[in-house]
């Protein structure tokens, strides 16, 4: 597997995940936050977190399309992934703890990840 197709992977999964938390929060959500993920505000919450990683995955695919630098977008996908890392742990045990270790173990992959493919990213 190459460096493109882990990219591709990585940013096409960024798009599912957003496109779930836009479309079902309280079902996405629910998988991470809990039983709060079926409030109203919760799931404000969860769309608009949706539509950050939806923009993420489509930018990134779409400059690795046109040959356009990735620097940028992994980094921000960096970034993305590590607050979500932080403030998943961050809440401790007041989220469940199956959400809270899977966000932690899928968010610090995903950001270990982009780190390295953007020390090879032009």
């Amino acid at each position: 597997m190459s460096g493109r197709d882990v990219l591709r992977g990585l940013a096409a999964g960024r798009v599912a995940v957003g496109a779930g938390l836009i479309a079902v929060p309280a079902f996405v959500g629910g998988r991470w936050v809990g039983p709060d993920a079926s409030s109203p505000g919760t799931q404000v919450l969860g769309r608009a977190l949706g539509v950050r990683d939806l923009v993420l995955g489509l930018g990134t695919l779409e400059a690795d399309r046109r040959g356009e630098s990735l620097r940028t977008w992994l980094a921000a996908g960096v970034i993305a992934d590590s607050v979500d890392l932080v403030a998943t742990a961050a809440a401790g045990e007041s989220i469940p703890a199956q959400g809270r270790w899977a966000t932690v173990a899928v968010a610090g992959a995903a950001a270990i990840t982009g780190l390295v493919l953007l020390q090879g990213a032009e």
